[in-house]
């Protein structure tokens, strides 16, 4: 295959950092989803997993407005998925212990994990401006 085959062309340019974000975020969204529906033990919604993780990150990417290469966004959105479900894990963790059932505890952790995104675009917009 020549490099002006437009199917090898597209494969180099038809995917942007930002699609590679979007994608694995969206793959640690549902496997943060089925790894907290398996801990406990079905009986929550994991709802809020799938969108701290799955719609959080690749949003976050967006407003934070990096610039960088395939294989850069590639590890930006696997740390930063880390990080994301990490928090959650966290908040639902807490918010369990001090008596909230399971669906409330996954609502106020996907909640908090969104706002915490929302909350770090904001402050680093306003830092660097």
């Amino acid at each position: 295959m020549s490099k002006t085959d437009s199917s090898s062309r597209f494969a180099t340019d038809g995917i942007s950092a930002s699609t590679v974000v979007t994608l694995t975020a969206s793959v640690f969204g549902v496997v943060a989803a089925y790894v907290t529906e398996a801990w406990t033990g079905g009986s929550g919604l994991a709802f809020g997993a799938l969108l701290g993780v799955g719609m959080g990150v690749p949003t976050l990417y967006q407003e934070w407005d990096v610039r960088s290469t395939k294989r850069a966004a590639f590890g930006w959105a696997v740390v930063g998925s880390g990080i994301a479900y990490g928090f959650y894990v966290v908040v639902f963790v807490l918010s369990t212990r001090l008596g909230a059932d399971d669906a409330l505890s996954d609502g106020l952790a996907g909640g908090a994990t969104i706002a915490l995104g929302i909350a770090f675009s904001l402050y680093r917009g306003r830092v660097g401006s």
